[in-house]
């Protein structure tokens, strides 16, 4: 059998929870890749339920949490394939799509990596990503992140400013060139700096439509920590690579007032600004050559997270999946869980105007419906499954009042 052209490297922390899950995913691609994992040190079972579940597959140990980027760099020091796949511990990606990412990889030299549309898991209508963005900050943020895009499978390969680690296709030798991720960034936006590095080097990204994955995509809840982190990342890469040092130190304490002031949380404001000034009095090395981010089109934009699931009709038989801002509210769609059989009746209504929508069961469009600014009635026979009440303006905020399913 000829030998794997692709590494997976997988680094966990504390990733005990979803431990089976990712040896199924593992398991799955056996024979298809060489595997190396990586444990930041979790100090849970995460290795014990990892040897269990991949028999002869022995982690590495990083010896203390160094961070993601750190974490990878050791696994990367180990591989000898030609490419190397990047996979979160709570995301997927199945032979098939490995297979579509290699092949693109072989037919465009000048692409440096490649990803799959991933989607939401559980949810293949939901995009958690189509490739990665940048702003004026040099924050990354996931292309079509929590947007309703049941076509984003289909059509030809396109590109993008970068690909996210959560599930990309690398050519190591770029890797090595690049010597890999900043173990400066301990978290988050790693993928934003190998991205820029890797596209000032002239290398390319392409996002395939065909290939598909899927990633556990986190709640709003626990947020607060992961934006100072985000902060520390964000400051790093643009002391890096923007054209104007002083006038970006301006810019990000300006924008930290202005947002303290609209939190109106002086405890959290303090914790960003003290992050940010011992950003500051770093010594963060240019490199000499600026990297200007292109221009955000609106579409791409990521719209907010979803709530923790909660039951969207008393008996719990429908259950909210992504989209929804609040209870009983959604923005663009929303997404729910019918476990039984039954008719639905609701009353919809807009935030602003007349709008129009369908109800989609997987991929598949299903009865239309509208809403104005008063409560307008609807009527729906479900089958068990996931349904989307998707409205065709995404921007759209549906308020939903008195659902019920009458069995």
């Amino acid at each position: 059998m000829a030998s794997a052209a692709t590494t997976a490297l997988v680094v966990t922390y504390r990733s005990a929870d979803i431990a089976g899950e990712l040896c199924r995913t593992l398991g799955d691609l056996a024979g298809a890749c060489e595997l190396i994992l990586v444990d930041n040190d979790s100090r849970d079972d995460t290795v014990e339920r990892l040897r269990s579940g991949l028999p002869g597959v022995n982690p590495l140990s990083a010896g203390s949490n160094r961070g993601f980027g750190a974490a990878c760099n050791l696994g990367l020091s180990r591989v000898t394939t030609p490419y190397t796949l990047f996979l979160n511990p709570d995301a997927r990606i199945d032979r098939a799509s490995l297979g579509m990412l290699e092949e693109r990889l072989r037919a465009e030299p000048s692409l440096a990596a490649v990803q799959p549309v991933i989607r939401a898991w559980g949810w293949p209508g939901v995009t958690a990503s189509r490739g990665i963005g940048i702003t004026s900050f040099y924050e990354g943020f996931d292309l079509g992140f929590m947007r309703f895009e049941p076509w984003a499978g289909v059509g030809a390969p396109f590109g993008a400013p970068g690909v996210t680690a959560a599930v990309s296709l690398w050519r190591t030798e770029v890797l090595r060139s690049l010597e890999g991720f900043d173990p400066g960034i301990f978290m988050y936006f790693e993928d934003v700096d190998l991205s820029i590095r890797a596209s000032m080097s002239g290398w390319g990204f392409e996002v395939l439509p065909g290939a598909t994955a899927q990633h556990m995509v986190g709640t709003a809840s626990g947020r607060a920590r992961a934006e100072i982190w985000e902060l520390e990342s964000s400051f790093r890469i643009a002391m890096r690579f923007s054209p104007d040092r002083a006038g970006t130190v301006r810019r990000f304490l300006m924008r930290e007032i202005r947002s303290a002031a609209a939190l109106r949380r002086p405890g959290r404001a303090l914790r960003r600004f003290a992050r940010l000034f011992a950003g500051i009095a770093r010594r963060h090395r240019s490199t000499g050559r600026p990297f200007i981010p292109a221009a955000i089109r609106p579409a791409d934009l990521p719209t907010e997270r979803s709530l923790r699931q909660f039951p969207l009709e008393p008996g719990g038989r429908l259950k909210t999946g992504p989209g929804w801002i609040g209870e009983g509210r959604f923005r663009g769609f929303g997404a729910f869980v019918s476990t039984s059989g039954g008719i639905f009746t609701a009353a919809l209504s807009s935030e602003s105007g007349p709008a129009t929508g369908r109800l989609w069961k997987g991929d598949m469009p299903g009865e239309p419906f509208s809403a104005c600014s008063s409560p307008s009635p609807v009527s729906f026979e479900l089958t068990p499954g996931r349904y989307y009440l998707a409205v065709d303006d995404p921007g759209v905020v549906i308020s939903v009042e008195g659902a019920a399913l009458s069995v």
